[in-house]
Parts: structure tokens; C-alpha cells; sequence
């Protein structure tokens, strides 16, 4: 009653089906040559994007508890993840992560699904940094002296914006002239 187009279930009772079905499952999981496949098709069954006001985008995925084996998956392909028990879902935001799901194609295989997310994926207008990212960053790149404008390049962002971190990080005493 609940779907859009019809569809069938198919049920299988056979005991020695079930048993080499398991086994088949077991053996795929610890490959990792096929994780993005098998979030392909996790994403398809359980699989939801969720775009709200302001440019929200959120890709989730439901499960009722948090798995490791699915954890496993999401780390080898370096997604990162936050799972929420009231909502029942792991939840990927940021656009590196739609970056990912792009790169291997994981919404491609429901076609309601894959319409929403290319939609979506192609609304991003620029690329946003993560909190504290050019703070955290720049320990790394001030080995050697470099300027404001170097660094702004580097970046892409204003020099002024380059200018305010590193005044931060020297009234700090972190960083020197």
C-alpha cells in the first residue's frame, strides 16, 4: 500500500539456501574490494536524502543499531558518519562525504534516489571548509616562512581571512612575524 510503483517479495524457506546465503554474506562483508557495492545496495533499500531550507543536505541510512560491519565499510571508504539511536539512522553530512557517494556512484542503483542526490550534489555552489580547518592546517605548512597572500591562494580564501587566524595564533604566542 505504502509504495510507489508494485513490487514483489520473494521468500525463501529453503534451510540450506539460507545457510549458503549467510556464508556468501559473511564473505563479501570482509572484502573490501566490494564495500562500495554493498553500500550501493544498502543505500538503495534503506537509503534516504533528506534537503531542507538554508542548503541543508543530509544522505542517511536507517538501521536500528549501530554495526560494525557496516562502520567498517563507512571508514574504508572514508566517510565520516554520526549515528543517532532516537533516529535510528547514520546520518552523513559535509559535502566531502557527497563528494564520496558521487565518486562510487552509491545512489545510483534506486532511481528516485539517484534523480534527488545528483540534484542535490549539483546545488553545492563552493567548497566549505570544516571548523577550525585553516587553524588546524596551518601548524603543518609553517615550517617554512610564507605569507598571507601565499597562504590565501593556498586556501582560496582572502588574505584577511588567513590574516585573522594566524593574529589569533600569535596573540596566542603559537606563531611569530
Amino acid at each position: 500500500m505504502r509504495a510507489n510503483r508494485p513490487y514483489f517479495i520473494y521468500r525463501i524457506a529453503d534451510v540450506k539456501f539460507v545457510q549458503t546465503w549467510k556464508r556468501l554474506v559473511k564473505l563479501y562483508l570482509n572484502q573490501p574490494t566490494f564495500y562500495a557495492a554493498i553500500l550501493r545496495g544498502l543505500f538503495a533499500g534503506e537509503g534516504s536524502i533528506k534537503t531542507g531550507s538554508h542548503s541543508s543536505r543530509i544522505l542517511r541510512l536507517a538501521q536500528a543499531r549501530r554495526k560494525k560491519t557496516f562502520e567498517k565499510i563507512f571508514d574504508s571508504l572514508s566517510l565520516t558518519y554520526t549515528f543517532t539511536k532516537k533516529n535510528r539512522t547514520y546520518s552523513f553530512t559535509h559535502k566531502n562525504n557527497w563528494d564520496i557517494f558521487a565518486k562510487h556512484k552509491l545512489c545510483d542503483l534506486h532511481p528516485d534516489k539517484r534523480i534527488k542526490f545528483w540534484n542535490a550534489y549539483s546545488s553545492y555552489k563552493e567548497e566549505h571548509y570544516r571548523s577550525h580547518f585553516i587553524r588546524n592546517k596551518l601548524y603543518n605548512l609553517l615550517g617554512q616562512p610564507r605569507t598571507t597572500e601565499r597562504l590565501a591562494k593556498y586556501f582560496s580564501r582572502s588574505p584577511a581571512r588567513i590574516y585573522d587566524v594566524l593574529s589569533a595564533k600569535k596573540k596566542q604566542g603559537k606563531v611569530i612575524n
